[in-house]
């Protein structure tokens, strides 16, 4: 049998036993009256046994009040017992799935961090490139201008040493070499100067080659002809003057059909675009085209465009800015594949916080659950017990709060693909 029935099965037979005394009393009580005339005596023996049966109804209700204390006190014992083990038991469960959420939490947010910092630092980088990129056009410009003074004063001191091929060969070399540095090609692209490609009839031999954004190139020759011009300028009479320079056109439009006949378009790959025919001085540009202004149009036919020291430095500076665009093509793709990567974690963090809202939400469930039970099952038996006359020293509780919060809910918009 159980122990906790046991007390209850004691204070039924007591109050059983009450009861049946106080019948026999009730009846003793009557038959007296009427046996009083009888006996005085047997009346005071009934009294005596009255009070006798008093006095043990006392005992039987104080031992009763007792039991049921005691038995309420071990009741309500229990119950609060089991209660907080339940309720402990759901708490350290919840503890040990918001450790594990935590640190779940934790390691997605790493990447996370880690992918922020590195756009950041992408983002810092473009922004250093864009103000070097205005720095150094404005410094350039400075060059440029700088540049072409010199330029001028050293073509009249340069003059009488240009005589020989070979010293204006190497000067124009130089001063093509001194262009791309000026337009700053040296920092933001490959270029290869001498390059040499055979072919069955002869050696085709650039002074340069320019790389362009996706594998163009730009082909640049720098052996203009230049004796012609230098002789005009030894002679101080102008009909022999204006001949040299009828000449120097000449010679600036057969070098023209000679670098279109090379056929650098089939000995290079990928195709170059176009081939450019260097002149180390605008002035060697300006008197070919005052004694032939068809020269322009005649090398854009073939293919092969005049420059001088001024259009190749903006040719090239475009040059530098397409490569320039090209390295922010490329952060620009890496943001985009960080952004991606960074949207991904942030989806699976997502589902780990709508996890852990879930498990909250089901340890508040069940810790209702159980103050219902309480309210519903115990409260009303104890309340039954008090209305019987136990007394205790403490009472019950009020009642218990259920907990109506609930976790909340993450509002994401809906994001498209």
């Amino acid at each position: 049998m159980s122990s906790p029935l046991i007390p209850w099965i004691a204070a039924l037979l007591l109050l059983a036993a009450c009861v049946v005394l106080l019948v026999f009393l009730l009846r003793y009580r009557d038959r007296s009256v009427r046996l009083e005339a009888e006996s005085r005596s047997w009346q005071e023996r009934a009294e005596d046994r009255t009070q006798m049966l008093h006095r043990a109804e006392e005992v039987l209700k104080d031992s009763f009040a007792g039991i049921s204390a005691e038995v309420l006190r071990n009741s309500e014992k229990q119950f609060l017992n089991l209660a907080e083990t339940r309720l402990q038991s759901q708490r350290q469960q919840a503890n040990h799935d918001l450790e594990s959420r935590k640190q779940a939490i934790e390691s997605m947010l790493k990447p996370v961090s880690e992918s922020l910092k590195l756009v950041q630092s992408r983002l810092g980088e473009m922004e250093k490139e864009r103000v070097g990129a205005y720095t150094d056009l404005r410094t350039q410009i400075r060059y440029i201008l700088s540049g072409n003074e010199a330029l001028k004063n050293e073509t009249a001191r340069l003059s009488q040493a240009l005589h020989h091929n070979s010293a204006r060969g190497q000067w124009g070399e130089l001063q093509l070499r001194r262009v791309v540095e000026l337009a700053g090609m040296v920092e933001y692209c490959d270029f290869t100067t001498q390059e040499t490609r055979s072919r069955e009839e002869d050696r085709v031999r650039p002074d340069m080659v320019i790389h362009l954004p996706g594998g163009r190139s730009i082909i640049i020759d720098a052996k203009a002809p230049m004796a012609a011009y230098l002789s005009a300028g030894q002679t101080d009479r102008q009909e022999e003057r204006s001949q040299w320079m009828n000449r120097h056109a000449a010679d600036v439009k057969r070098h023209l059909q000679q670098l279109s006949a090379k056929n650098y378009f089939a000995q290079f790959s990928p195709c170059p675009e176009f081939v450019i025919m260097f002149l180390p001085g605008e002035a060697f540009f300006q008197a070919a085209l005052e004694a032939d202004p068809s020269l322009i149009e005649f090398g854009a036919e073939n293919k092969v465009i005049l420059s001088t020291p001024s259009t190749l430095i903006a040719l090239l500076k475009t040059v530098a800015y397409g490569w320039k665009q090209e390295q922010l093509a490329d952060n620009a793709k890496k943001i985009s594949e960080a952004g991606a990567d960074l949207f991904n974690t942030c989806s699976i963090l997502t589902g780990h916080f709508s996890s852990l809202g879930k498990s909250l939400n089901q340890a508040v469930a069940q810790y209702n659950k159980t103050v219902s039970s309480f309210e519903h099952r115990f409260i009303p038996r104890a309340q039954k017990l008090k209305n019987l006359g136990v007394t205790s020293t403490k009472d019950l509780p009020a009642n218990l709060e259920d907990i109506t919060l609930q976790a909340k809910s993450a509002d994401i918009p809906d994001i498209p693909s």
